[in-house]
């Protein structure tokens, strides 16, 4: 015969001769923390633990971020430390021991697109009764590859057409925008798109062309190891997607010879 969940409760806390005989109306006990009921995690199916657990370092995470803003710079320095030690270093030498401090100042300054919103920087905008190409080529960026960690050297190549409302942006603020992006982890295929589509949609923009290209230093000096290989991406959008002739006169602005 099936007994109910309320009697298989008292069962587990009664010796198996009492058990047998024994019938408790819970509905008598008054005390909450009485030792009949146990861990409630058990009967539902949860672990308790883990749950714990992940509570634990979501804590963790927001008491490191108040404390140290954005950047848990002890903790990058604990990170460098042990990476010191299992490369076989000695992070307490002269040469290393304010290592671990450096670089984590160093990723704190690099890596702080992270923390940003780069779209910001074309707040800065005015109407203007312009309607051809507006460009800036070379801007010169640094970047870290998000697969190795290793440097990403190059330079963007930008260009967009002002839409009805004439809005355009200060020139320096597309410098801004790609850096802003830069400074992450990234991929330089990511990097053109979302500079890309960030300044078409923000300036509202008929048309956008960025070409970027750049060396990699995690094809330069390990793997491969091909220094002078360089890699370029393209995105189109808007008439400069569709108007083939638009892409050509990118490219005659972007020649350095022409």
């Amino acid at each position: 015969m099936a007994i109910s969940t309320k009697e298989e409760l008292v069962k587990g806390k009664m010796n198996e001769k009492s058990a047998q005989t024994l019938k408790v109306d819970l509905g008598e006990i008054s005390d909450p923390n009485d030792s009949i009921i146990t861990d409630n995690s058990e009967i539902l199916g949860f672990n308790s633990n883990t749950t714990s657990q992940t509570q634990t370092k979501l804590e963790n995470k927001s008491q490191a971020q108040s404390l140290h803003g954005p950047f848990d710079l002890p903790r990058i320095e604990r990170a460098v430390r042990e990476i010191l030690l299992a490369i076989g270093e000695d992070p307490d030498r002269e040469g290393l021991v304010g290592t671990p401090n450096r670089v984590a100042r160093m990723y704190e300054e690099i890596f702080a697109g992270l923390h940003q919103n780069p779209s910001e920087e074309l707040n800065c905008a005015f109407s203007e009764d312009y309607t051809g190409i507006v460009m800036v080529k070379d801007i010169e960026f640094y970047s870290m590859c998000e697969h190795h960690i290793l440097p990403i050297h190059g330079k963007a190549h930008i260009a967009y057409l002002p839409g009805e409302s004439g809005k355009v942006t200060g020139i320096s603020k597309l410098a801004r925008l790609v850096e802003g992006f830069a400074k992450r982890p990234q991929l330089q295929e990511r990097l053109t798109q979302q500079v890309a589509e960030t300044l078409y949609q923000t300036l509202d923009a008929n048309g956008v062309m960025v070409l970027i290209e750049a060396n990699h230093l995690c094809m330069s000096m390990r793997g491969v190891k091909k220094s002078d290989a360089n890699t370029t991406t393209i995105m189109t959008l808007g008439k400069f997607k569709e108007d083939s002739n638009l892409q050509n006169q990118f490219f005659k602005m972007l020649d350095k010879n022409a």
